[in-house]
């Protein structure tokens, strides 16, 4: 029925702080101050007054004098009430100032391309029952870089704690339960990743050291186990994520989609605030939706005047297929080694990816699958994987375009406005930045994905969504920031 738990777990001094929400009311019951006093430290009643919307409610068993003044001094108008149960009192309290508005319900929204952001932003939309007008500028569902016929998913835990670490892995996590929430196969034993040199095999005992596998479920493994593993002979020691394997992108796709169909073969060339809502247009200025919002999931080649202050760009990556060998047919498990190689499928391996920041052209689809790229992508297989496939040239392949950034994290959140005309539009609520950079009205972005679209997109869907209808926030603050599309802005006016 279209209700969604958000469970914080932790200490609530350290918790709290990590939380981003407009909370309505507060249900304070951690023991009495007396049993348990870290439940109702200075601290921890900064966080519910910092947390609490105008009008907020709250209610608690204690009726602890220290209690009261604590959030009288807060912004809480505090009373005693007569108690239930053995309870012979209780406390109610309401933050002063005037109640909040509900948080404007848009009645329509619209979703702007087809792929893995765009299918997990209609679903998220969908379950909400949320009208949404979804489509996409090709002739099918993920047909750029979210359709290449296998998708791995692993983690890339940190050496340190980071933004990027913590999003990578309870964004698997999360893409593991909707696999298992929609039926979608997870192929292989979990994936490999190989140390193919030094440097590799260095990161690998750090973070194995630091006990920083444990949270992703992998553990270092040498190379007789990883063979065994495997199902074929290895000579290199290696990380086993065991949690991780591949899928069918097509089939995470549509399952992401919740049932949602797009209109196909509707290229949207500009946008137009007008009044309230946006004018998606074509290239021939017709007018082919009206929303209240707008969320771009567009991938490479958007071009929105819109997107000025974001910095995206496009890189090409290909793979390759290969015909399996007496050597290579018994793999069973993904190996990673900055590219990659998945078991076979009706004979033929995938094994991947270039990655191009320059030398295609990115006006140009489908991208041309080159001799050049099989080539690097053959000379980029380990020694002893590239001996399975001596003599075997690339049948076929795929190349397509993704989105990166500049700092290599997504970008997920309101669209800021160019620096020149900021300083009239509200600055985003939760965001910590400077008030001059400011978000434009009902538009919003999920892009910038790179490589790993297909683990991210599912979360970062879930907090785009709530942004845009005031839900509270699915990641850590921090997390959020990190991702947010204003930190470029932020830091060039910090830089100036």
């Amino acid at each position: 029925d279209r209700v969604c738990l958000t469970l914080a777990v932790g200490q609530a001094t350290a918790i709290l702080p990590t939380l981003d929400a407009a909370v309505d009311a507060w249900f304070l019951d951690g023991f009495a101050p007396a049993r348990n006093p870290s439940m109702w430290e200075p601290a921890v009643l900064d966080q519910v007054a910092r947390l609490a919307a105008p009008g907020c409610r709250l209610a608690s068993f204690t009726v602890a004098g220290a209690v009261r003044r604590g959030l009288e001094a807060r912004g809480f108008a505090v009373e005693r009430r007569p108690g239930f149960g053995g309870k012979r009192e209780c406390l109610a309290a309401t933050r002063l100032g005037s109640a909040t508005a509900a948080s404007i319900r848009p009645a329509r929204v619209a979703v702007v391309g087809a792929g893995i952001a765009g299918a997990a932003l209609a679903g998220a939309l969908r379950r909400r029952g949320i009208e949404t007008a979804w489509i996409e500028r090709r002739s099918a569902l993920a047909a750029e870089a979210s359709g290449n016929p296998v998708g791995v998913l692993m983690p890339r835990p940190t050496l340190v704690e980071t933004a990027a670490g913590w999003l990578s892995a309870a964004a698997l996590r999360h893409v593991l339960a909707e696999c298992a929430r929609h039926g979608v196969a997870v192929g292989g034993n979990g994936v490999l990743e190989l140390a193919v040199d030094p440097t590799v095999r260095a990161r690998h005992e750090r973070l194995w050291e630091a006990g920083l596998l444990s949270s992703v479920e992998g553990r270092l493994v040498a190379a007789p186990e990883a063979s065994r593993i495997a199902g074929v002979a290895l000579e290199y020691q290696a990380v086993h994520y065991g949690r991780g394997g591949w899928v069918s992108p097509a089939a995470l796709v549509a399952a992401q989609a919740e049932g949602a169909v797009p209109t196909l073969d509707r290229g949207v060339a500009a946008l137009r605030r007008s009044g309230d809502h946006w004018c998606l247009h074509d290239s021939d200025g017709r007018v082919l939706v009206e929303a209240d919002a707008v969320i771009l999931a567009t991938g490479a080649g958007g071009g929105f005047a819109e997107l000025a202050a974001v910095p995206l760009t496009s890189v090409r990556g290909q793979l390759s297929l290969l015909r399996e060998t007496e050597l290579s047919r018994r793999l069973r498990v993904v190996l990673a080694f900055g590219g990659y190689v998945a078991p076979a499928v009706g004979g033929r391996h995938v094994v991947g990816a270039t990655y191009d920041r320059t030398g295609f052209d990115p006006g140009q689809w489908p991208q041309p699958v080159t001799a050049d790229g099989h080539a690097r992508t053959l000379a980029g297989l380990p020694t002893g994987i590239g001996r399975w496939f001596d003599g075997v040239a690339a049948e076929d392949g795929r190349a397509a375009l993704r989105m990166a950034t500049p700092d290599r994290m997504p970008v997920a959140g309101s669209v800021p406005q160019a620096a020149a005309d900021a300083g009239s539009l509200r600055p985003t609520p939760g965001f910590r930045r400077p008030p001059e950079v400011a978000d434009q009205e009902g538009l919003f972005i999920l892009s910038g994905l790179g490589s790993r679209g297909l683990v991210t997109a599912p979360l970062l869907a879930e907090l785009v969504v709530g942004r845009l209808l005031g839900e509270p926030s699915s990641v850590e603050r921090d997390v959020a920031e990190a991702v947010h599309p204003a930190r470029f802005a932020a830091r060039a006016r910090r830089r100036n």
